[in-house]
């Protein structure tokens, strides 16, 4: 066989194993959803709505997509829905939450324990 050849056969295979992991970030209903992250930034009980980074976070997720909220802080912060949907409790320094999302629309949060952290969550599909 040729270098060209087998150089022809290895893009083939190297293009079919991308193909059947999916590739990007869209499931396409076959492949497993996504997870980003969000931060609970340093002093995030004085950051008001610059307490979560990325905020607002806009993203797009397949159904069954994850937000995982990670607490970069030193002391103890929630991730709690304004609406109800989600409630992580007290997270201490290091901890995370994820929550799953399954549907499209916009879902504004705080933090419990410091009502003056907010941020959105906006699902598109």
């Amino acid at each position: 066989m040729t270098r060209l050849g087998l150089a022809s056969r290895l893009l083939a295979v190297s293009l079919a194993a991308l193909v059947a992991c999916g590739g990007d970030d869209d499931d396409g209903g076959g492949g497993p959803s996504p997870t980003v992250d969000v931060t609970i930034v340093p002093g995030a009980a004085n950051r008001d709505e610059e307490a979560y980074s990325p905020n607002p976070f806009v993203v797009s997720l397949a159904s069954g997509g994850t937000v995982d909220w990670i607490n970069a802080d030193d002391v103890v912060h929630t991730v709690s829905a304004d609406d109800g949907s989600f409630e992580s409790g007290p997270m201490s320094p290091a901890e995370s939450f994820s929550f799953t999302f399954t549907a499209p629309g916009d879902y504004p949060y705080h933090c419990a324990i410091h009502p003056n952290m907010v941020g959105t969550i906006t699902v598109t599909q």
